[in-house]
């Protein structure tokens, strides 16, 4: 069997003396052939195609790391199998490269804590400080195309939007570390009325998901678009998932906190768009959390939206003058009781007026937050 440095090396196509079949998401394929001796770089170019223009997979990294590929040596005729095991390894830990793949030589960034040995748990990373809104400012993150194809459609949609590249990493609350890469609008529940004109991934090594038992990279997707009816600027958070290992250390609330902040400034964005998910395919004895979470940022969704006829009439009984979730949030134990009974929001927003009351409970859990770390660090 090869080892697992050869493997990738024919997955960019860099080892020239392999040959092999790639097989995409889907269910294209690419057949890499010992390249011309006059472009050493040949496979490598059409693999990063390839993987570029992938439907049917939210991230490559993540089609790398699932779907691994069955590649042959010229000289002997036994597939070499890459395992899901094998692939979350090497993937993990690792900054992905301008197309999101994490080629061999590429600079690591900094690796997950080790478990100690005996198997305990991983020790969390030391909390990060309790910014306000207007303590964040711009993000710094590096702004690139996602390829070159997509060029074309996001300097227009930038033109429309009426702001630099660089702009987008803030108004998605990009960490400083991060890579944002702009595409043409991701397909979701929300396209139909209310358009995205611009999709963006941000790649960053902390970000990913348990599925199965195995920590799968995951990039935080975004869409950019104009509602249909006031013709006023939205963004869509479409996912963001945090490596268990790196939850707790503030990461989310600083860049949800950094975009609120950075779209507010902006004056003219309306609302931020979510999905607050709780159902968990992947892993049904771990349902997400975002659908108890994210109301304590501040989102909100009318009771009358939800699609669970069930769980309205559930709320109709317990909370009969609620018009929606922040209205169960603030009735004593409304959120531990929606934490019991509640399920996913597919149509949660983010009000981005001033003084609104998303605006206000953010500010609140802000403020709690930074409260119970300084109390924490002077119990220290």
């Amino acid at each position: 069997m090869l080892k697992l440095a050869d493997k990738v090396a024919v997955w960019t196509g860099r080892n020239q003396d392999f040959r092999g079949t790639i097989s995409r998401g889907d269910g294209e394929q690419l057949r890499l052939d010992p390249a011309p001796r006059p472009d050493p770089e040949y496979n490598l170019r059409r693999l990063k195609h390839f993987v570029s223009d992938m439907r049917g997979s939210r991230s490559v990294t993540n089609f790398l790391a699932t779907l691994p590929d069955r590649l042959s040596d010229q000289s002997d005729t036994k597939a070499a199998h890459v395992t899901d095991d094998e692939a979350a390894q090497y993937f993990r830990g690792e900054q992905p490269d301008e197309y999101g793949l994490n080629l061999p030589g590429s600079s690591p960034a900094p690796s997950p804590s080790p478990a100690p040995e005996g198997g305990s748990s991983l020790t969390l990373p030391a909390p990060s400080q309790v910014k306000q809104l207007g303590q964040h400012g711009p993000s710094q993150a590096k702004v690139e195309y996602l390829h070159h194809t997509h060029a074309g459609h996001v300097d227009e949609a930038l033109r429309k939007l009426g702001v630099p590249m660089q702009h987008i990493a803030s108004l998605v609350g990009a960490p400083h570390d991060s890579i944002v890469r702009l595409q043409k609008p991701f397909a979701t529940e929300n396209v139909g009325s209310h358009p995205g004109i611009l999709g963006v991934n941000v790649y960053h090594p902390h970000f990913g998901r348990v599925d199965d038992g195995r920590v799968i990279p995951e990039n935080a997707e975004r869409n950019i678009g104009f509602h249909a009816e006031t013709g006023k600027p939205f963004v869509e958070n479409i996912g963001l998932f945090v490596k268990p290992e790196y939850q707790g250390s503030g990461m989310g609330r600083e860049i949800f906190g950094r975009q609120v902040e950075n779209l507010m400034a902006d004056g003219r964005f309306s609302h931020i768009l979510t999905h607050a998910a709780k159902s968990n395919p992947a892993d049904e004895e771990h349902p997400h959390s975002g659908y108890h979470v994210w109301p304590k940022m501040g989102y909100d969704q009318d009771i009358a939206d939800i699609k669970h006829t069930g769980l309205r009439q559930q709320i109709a009984g317990a909370y009969p003058q609620a018009q929606s979730i922040q209205d169960i949030y603030d009735e004593p134990g409304g959120q531990e009781w929606w934490r019991q009974n509640g399920r996913d929001l597919y149509n949660m927003r983010f009000d981005l007026t001033p003084g609104s009351r998303s605006v206000t409970v953010l500010q609140e859990a802000l403020a709690r937050a930074a409260a119970k770390q300084s109390k924490k660090g002077s119990a220290s």
